[in-house]
């Protein structure tokens, strides 16, 4: 009941860009039955999976869309925010992850004082 309740509230409407904020990855448990993944694939709409680039980002990154592509879950892109620390240089961990996701747009989040969003990224965004 409650899950569905969650399903309702967020099911896409007149929006232009609707987008939903999940709570700390594909595999969190929202009740006792139901994961953030089983929300993401109620709503049939594409997913924006950010993700860190901390040590161990690329292999939770590579698990999660091996969950979701398992599960037939739309991915529209991957952005990977800077961490505070990582011992990799996010150009590294982006084009390491690009190798393994094949089709899915990988695009960088530098830790700026003023974030710059990349325009491919807005252009995906406003079109899934």
């Amino acid at each position: 009941m409650i899950f569905a309740a969650l399903v309702d509230f967020c099911a896409p409407g007149d929006e232009d860009i609707l987008l939903i904020e999940g709570v700390g990855g594909a595999m969190v448990p929202l009740t006792e039955r139901e994961t953030v993944l089983d929300w993401i694939i109620a709503l049939k709409t594409p997913t924006l999976v950010v993700a860190g680039s901390y040590l161990g980002a690329i292999s939770h990154t590579l698990t999660t869309v091996a969950a979701m592509r398992d599960r037939g879950a739309a991915i529209g892109a991957i952005v990977v925010s800077e961490s505070l620390e990582n011992p990799v240089p996010l150009h590294e961990t982006i084009e390491t992850m690009q190798r393994f996701l094949g089709s899915i747009p990988v695009f960088a989040m530098q830790r700026t004082e003023t974030p710059v969003i990349d325009e491919k990224l807005i252009s995906i965004m406003t079109s899934i």
